[in-house]
């Protein structure tokens, strides 16, 4: 698997920092934060795959995604780090993908190298990588300032590298497939509603088709949503939150080609440590 991220990473992650010196919100006097996240993840939707060979394929109906061996949360971990005043600013961050515990699938149809009625068992496995910038356009107080409520729009570039390989039980038949893509922008809002030491932020985030290059297609969408507490005196904070993902894709594998709806779900907890530079 590589684990570097494409060349158009970098390149926006230049073009965000060298205007970003004293302009924009969130950057004025910015902090560093970083968090570790334990993902607790589970993948649904279905995957379809061509049977045959290359010259004669023969189209096949999809199969669920408990079929194909993926029915159970697993946990894997992530970091986000952030430049900026905790809420507007500048967001790096990676999240790895190591789906085993599962349990295994009963295929419907033929899927590949695999035929209906297998018994298959399978692992996903891959790196998610995202950077991405939030300007607040709003920041009120409320209630007599009791309650404080923050808006900002942002703009965010993904890249994902996976791979879903499957085996029948006695390991005689095997498939597997490569999902890639080599950047999907996405467009969002961000809000948070604090009071005291508690905050609800939620996020969401959606790409209209608009992709350069890779596997992934159509339309994505990326929402979360987390409950956090503030340390007092401390920028120090916990959180519990859910995530959901949900993106198309479609490829070729040994001149099959192969049709996924997919979405990537569940809960994250997370620790967050601020520190000046």
């Amino acid at each position: 698997m590589k684990r570097t991220p494409p060349p158009r990473l970098a390149v926006l992650a230049l073009l965000l920092v060298l205007p970003a010196c004293d302009t924009l919100p969130g950057l004025v006097d910015p902090m560093a934060r970083f968090e570790p996240r334990w993902n607790v993840h589970r993948l649904t939707g279905k995957a379809s795959m061509q049977s045959g060979t290359a010259a004669s394929p023969v189209n096949n109906p999809r199969n669920k995604a408990r079929d194909l061996g993926q029915d159970h949360h697993d946990g894997d971990f992530g970091a986000l780090l952030q430049v900026g005043d905790g809420f507007s600013g500048i967001d790096f961050r990676y999240d790895r993908i190591d789906m085993t515990d599962t349990q295994p699938g009963i295929l419907g149809s033929d899927f590949g190298a695999l035929t209906a009625g297998d018994a298959v068992t399978s692992r996903l496995e891959g790196d998610e990588f995202r950077i991405g910038y939030f300007g607040a356009i709003l920041d009120e107080t409320l209630s007599e300032g009791r309650w404080r409520l923050q808006l900002a729009p942002g703009v965010l570039l993904a890249h994902r590298d996976w791979k879903w390989s499957f085996r029948e039980g006695t390991g005689a038949r095997r498939e597997a497939l490569k999902i890639e893509d080599q950047g999907t922008p996405y467009a969002g809002l961000r809000a948070r509603l604090a009071r005291g030491p508690f905050q609800v932020q939620a996020e969401y985030l959606a790409n209209p088709d608009l992709h350069w290059g890779g596997d992934v297609e159509g339309w994505c969408n990326d929402a979360e949503v987390a409950l956090r507490y503030a340390f007092e005196d401390q920028d120090v904070s916990i959180a519990v939150g859910y995530r959901y993902s949900d993106f198309e894709a479609a490829g070729v594998e040994r001149g099959l080609r192969y049709e996924a709806d997919l979405a990537l779900e569940g809960y994250f907890f997370a620790v967050t440590i601020g520190f000046s530079f």
